[in-house]
């Protein structure tokens, strides 16, 4: 009634499935590339790194000056009894 639990055997003779075998000279492209163009690509990715570290953090700069305005604006950054007292002076300020 139960089905037995796969045994996870990718053999050919179980399913057919076979599993991609690793080749054997995965160094051999290393061996053709020269000092300087590797020295050029490090800094090629150095300089793009730094790029892109430099954009995150003036977009995350803008973003967080923009969250600060927007909260003042909404008065979500001051103290419960804080509103309450300027609330009542805006009662007052309006009754004059």
């Amino acid at each position: 009634m139960n089905q037995q639990p796969n045994n996870f055997d990718f053999d050919e003779s179980s399913n057919g499935f076979k599993l991609p075998q690793p080749e054997t000279n995965i160094h051999e492209d290393n061996e053709n590339i020269s000092a300087e163009s590797l020295l050029a690509r490090k800094k090629q990715l150095k300089r793009f790194l730094i790029i892109l570290m430099g954009i995150g953090v003036s977009l995350g700069l803008l973003l967080s000056v923009v969250v600060i305005i927007v909260l003042n604006k909404l008065g979500l950054n001051k103290k419960p009894y804080e509103l309450n007292q300027q609330q009542q002076l805006e009662e007052i300020h309006y009754q004059q």
